[in-house]
């Protein structure tokens, strides 16, 4: 195991978090796209319904949950695709003066640089594990002694936390 696998591990938990939080609130994301002019759309430019969102939610927590429980280079070469769409997406947000990107729900805070920093080096990230090719989480904590799972399962929660915090603000 690798600070690389961790790392990878981290961010797709952060692709858990975010998806469930669009399954659970998706009128913020839904509204962004909207802004943004993405989805089926009113008229008006409005939003004609939630289900985008829910389904950008749904597929990333499956490839979320699928990097910690499979990982292997197809999920994180998915998981760098989706990195690399939000990142853009939080970048024309930005451009456009959207007060929220919709990433966590009614908690997503404006669209910043720091933002879509993070997201492109989660992209690239996940990009390097498609040719290191990290396994499942569980395989390699059952591997380690009990200290440094317990270390390595802290350090990915911590990450994790981090950039939610930086995501949120």
């Amino acid at each position: 195991m690798t600070i690389l696998d961790a790392a990878f591990w981290a961010v797709c938990l952060v692709l858990v978090a975010s998806g469930a939080t669009k399954v659970a609130e998706p009128e913020s994301f839904a509204a962004a796209l909207a802004a943004l002019g993405i989805g089926p759309l009113h008229t008006d430019g409005s939003a004609t319904g939630r289900w985008p969102a829910v389904v950008v939610g749904v597929a990333e927590i499956g490839i979320g949950l699928n990097g910690l429980v499979l990982g292997g280079p197809v999920v994180a070469a998915l998981a760098a695709a989706a990195y690399a769409l939000f990142a853009l997406v939080v970048l024309v947000a930005r451009r456009r003066g959207l007060r929220s990107c919709g990433c966590f729900g009614a908690r997503s805070g404006t669209p910043s640089l720091a933002h879509a920093v993070i997201n492109g080096a989660s992209a690239l990230v996940c990009a390097s594990a498609v040719v290191r090719a990290p396994g499942p989480l569980a395989d390699a904590l059952g591997e380690l002694s009990t200290g440094v799972a317990v270390a390595v399962v802290v350090g990915v929660l911590a990450t994790a936390a981090a950039i939610v915090v930086v995501d949120t603000r």
